[in-house]
């Protein structure tokens, strides 16, 4: 009985070792796989907005530049300037997250990330070019504020806003 066991056990194995699902992710992700170019995208940080604009060659990104004015210097600043580096290092947004700032550090991680998706195709859009079509109408909202409930009424035509009044 043990010498039916080992034997199908043996069968099962294999003489080459698997390799990882995350070898072969950063293969692939590294090797060749960008369209020259300057790529942009943005994440709302901490205080706001963060962007980051990646430049790569074919086969690699060659720089990483993070902008986002509105997070604080002594924090969220220190973080971008540390990820900057790390991400152009790591060529990927699998790095740490810089600590006391991790909501900043996500949100550099994640535009990285989608600016590094559109090397990928070569898709240099910041935006849509299409038009907004509204239902024409007047819309109310209400939401809690410091000093209690806020409405807000929003006139519509067709194309855009052409009044709004706080209540």
């Amino acid at each position: 009985m043990a010498a039916c066991l080992v034997a199908s056990m043996t069968a099962c194995s294999s003489a080459k070792p698997a390799e990882t699902p995350a070898a072969t992710t950063a293969a692939a992700a590294t090797a060749g796989s960008y369209v020259a170019g300057t790529y942009s995208a943005s994440e709302q940080g901490f205080a706001g907005k963060v962007t980051v604009t990646i430049t790569t060659s074919d086969s690699e990104i060659t720089d990483v530049k993070i902008e986002g004015k509105d997070e604080t210097p002594d924090k969220g600043g220190v973080a971008m300037e540390q990820l900057q580096g790390d991400l152009l290092k790591a060529q990927s947004a699998d790095v740490d997250a810089v600590s006391g700032s991790t909501i900043t550090s996500d949100a550099v991680k994640k535009a990285f990330a989608a600016a590094a998706e559109k090397a990928k195709t070569g898709d240099s859009s910041t935006g849509s070019d299409e038009a907004l079509a509204f239902t024409a109408g007047t819309y109310t909202g209400t939401g809690v504020g410091y000093n209690g409930p806020t409405t807000v009424d929003v006139t519509f035509d067709d194309q855009k806003i052409t009044d709004i009044k706080i209540n």
